[in-house]
């Protein structure tokens, strides 16, 4: 590791001479001093998706300004390297007045996560102890912010980016994803296969296929949105890092890049996997690739193992998913990514208890981009929220215009049927009314914001899925359903609400938000409550619940059959910030209006965050609480 050092003016002066640098600084501006600062801003950038990166220019940038470089290793940086005493205070208590003694500055930085830098650059990170730049092998990949008031090492927040990956000391450890990994693994058995996934965007794609690339010594290139020349020169300098002067050549087509790929992989009996991320990047720029990965998977004999995958499930499904896809049942292993399983909240947000995690469920959802941005906040939830939610600064205050901006094509002309959705319009017909459009021209907007993971479709208990006019559509992401309630409506009372006004307006909308994601809970649990402590393990398993509803019936939250076809769940969500008591646990569930569910024997349960004051069993209804159902949501 090369550690760079100067005084606090030298770290001035590189910061106006950099143009990055500049861009960047109005983005820290009111940042929470023990926040990831550099994480909260909408205008933070990887610096090589808009330009290539500034290798030579930040060579000489450092020439000029003279800093002095001190070469060291990971392993030194492990075991407790400390750091070079700074300069004298003298030098900068003007504005960084110390709030520690001089010998608590000397600890070591906090260091990213091994598993999220590929090895081969870990020992060439350069890191600088002051406000400066971050560089990797002479290539600026980011910057590190500070708040006016000098705070200790360990306190500051910093990211880096490497191949196109963010990583900070707040970054959340690698989570579940046990049998996305077995799969994977699946695919390294028969040499040269060719595996593809796909899933929507934060849903942790990237860092899946990163750290399964580690563990089996693969290489990892991301695409960009570019010219297919500039983009084959970019994955070339990636390529480069595993085999020396791949990138001393121009290739001219994909063709050619791909035939000096299996020619170094042969030579140094490289296996893979190669691992090419968002794939519609490099489709969009050049349609033939799809036909020339065809040509390589089927004709081309010792060539590595490739791993593909996207966020845009539509050019996924065009390209390579539909029937009429050249590499149409190519794939030894096809599959989407899924958010995380509710349950592991916990390990993120430690100290929670089931209220806590129901309420932090209902925010942020299963996508672990989301937990990363709100980790730092602890069980803080307003806090966060406002931070990265309703304040207009924030990184998710537009979210949802960028996840439908990022989509190729971009999908923008779906938002407004989010909007209504949203609002509560859930039915076609009231969809088409507030959108001012026959109900018949809905089809195939409705399909596509389904395959984008964005909108759900709900039939009742009971009816056939392929019926549609008992259908009702759902935002399905509990984070997007937040935003669509509670920010999209009012945009321009947040854009000039102080803290309390927008806390307040979000506040209105929080217990009817968490009512919802606690009946989404229930459901999603009941298939698994066999492997639960409570009695209801000993009636089940269970097939998976659905909501029911029909015209002069009563509703229910929770409808499922049993698998052996003898026991009908019926059950009740409780959304409630306290105990309830056996009082309110005395109903009857009617049996639903549907065949052959008429003598099968009716097991009553109730849903209740906190549980109940009196016996789990309470006048034949079973309880079951927030904990338990975090627990086999795992």
């Amino acid at each position: 590791m090369a550690v760079v050092r100067k005084s606090t003016c030298c770290f001035r002066a590189a910061r106006k001479r950099a143009t990055i640098v500049r861009s960047l600084r109005s983005t820290a501006k009111n940042a929470p001093a023990s926040s990831t600062s550099a994480l909260m801003r909408p205008a933070l950038r990887c610096p090589s998706r808009d330009r290539p990166p500034p290798g030579p220019a930040l060579r000489e940038l450092l020439r000029r300004i003279r800093l002095p470089i001190r070469r060291g290793t990971h392993a030194a940086r492990r075991h407790g390297a400390s750091w070079r005493r700074p300069p004298p205070a003298t030098t900068r208590a003007r504005r960084h007045p110390p709030e520690r003694p001089a010998e608590s500055r000397l600890q070591a930085w906090p260091r990213t996560r091994r598993s999220s830098c590929p090895p081969s650059r870990l020992d060439t990170t350069m890191v600088c102890p002051y406000p400066g730049i971050l560089a990797c092998r002479g290539q600026c990949i980011g910057f590190r912010f500070h708040s006016k008031q000098r705070r200790h090492p360990s306190e500051q927040n910093f990211y880096v980016y490497t191949n196109n990956v963010l990583l900070h000391n707040n970054v959340v450890r690698f989570i579940d994803r046990a049998d996305e990994m077995r799969r994977l693994d699946a695919a390294l058995v028969q040499p040269g296969a060719f595996a593809v996934i796909w899933g929507r965007r934060r849903v942790g794609k990237t860092r899946l296929l990163i750290e399964w690339s580690q563990r089996h010594g693969g290489l990892y290139a991301a695409a960009d949105a570019s010219a297919p020349a500039v983009q084959r020169r970019y994955l070339a300098a990636a390529v480069e890092h595993r085999f020396p002067g791949f990138a001393d050549v121009e290739y001219p087509d994909w063709r050619s890049f791909l035939s000096r790929l299996v020619t170094d992989a042969k030579a140094t009996g490289w296996r893979g996997p190669f691992v090419l991320d968002e794939l519609p990047y490099l489709l969009a720029a050049d349609p033939t690739l799809a036909g020339v990965l065809q040509g390589w998977v089927d004709t081309t004999p010792g060539r590595p193992t490739l791993v593909v995958s996207g966020s845009s499930q539509r050019m996924m499904h065009g390209a390579i998913l539909s029937a009429g896809a050249p590499l149409y049942g190519r794939a030894r292993e096809a599959f989407a990514v899924r958010p995380l399983r509710p349950g592991y909240l916990a390990d993120v947000f430690s100290g929670a208890g089931g209220r806590d995690l129901l309420a932090l469920y209902a925010a942020w959802g299963g996508m672990p981009r989301y937990w990363e941005l709100a980790e730092p906040f602890g069980l803080d939830l307003e806090r966060a929220v406002d931070t990265l939610v309703l304040d207009p600064a924030g990184p998710l205050h537009l979210e949802p215009d960028r996840l439908l901006l990022e989509e190729v094509p971009p999908a923008t002309a779906l938002r407004p049927l989010l909007d209504v959705i949203g609002a509560g319009a859930h039915r076609v017909s009231e969809i088409a009314g507030r959108l001012g459009c026959p109900a018949s021209s809905l089809a195939r907007p409705l399909a596509a914001l389904t395959e984008m993971g964005l909108v759900r479709r709900e039939t009742p208990f009971g009816s056939d899925p392929r019926a549609g006019k008992r259908s009702l559509y759902r935002i399905d992401d509990p984070f997007l359903r937040m935003w669509f309630r509670a920010v999209a409506p009012a945009r321009t009372v947040l854009a000039q609400a102080p803290r309390e006004t927008r806390l307040a307006y979000w506040r209105r909308h929080r217990s009817a938000l968490e009512a919802q994601a606690w009946e989404e809970l229930c459901r999603m649990a009941v298939p698994f409550l066999h492997r639960s402590a409570s009695l209801l393990a000993d009636l089940g398993p269970w097939e998976p619940a659905q909501r029911y509803w029909r015209r002069n019936e009563p509703e229910h939250d929770v409808v499922a059959r049993s698998v052996d076809g003898r026991r009908l769940l019926i059950g009740e969500a409780k959304s409630t910030s306290r105990p309830v008591s056996p009082a309110s646990l005395r109903f009857h569930p009617r049996v639903p209006a549907t065949a052959g569910v008429g003598d099968l024997e009716i097991v009553a349960v109730a849903f209740a965050p906190l549980g109940t004051t009196g016996p789990a069993v309470e006048s034949g209804v079973h309880v079951v609480d927030a904990r338990t159902i975090f627990d086999v949501l795992r």
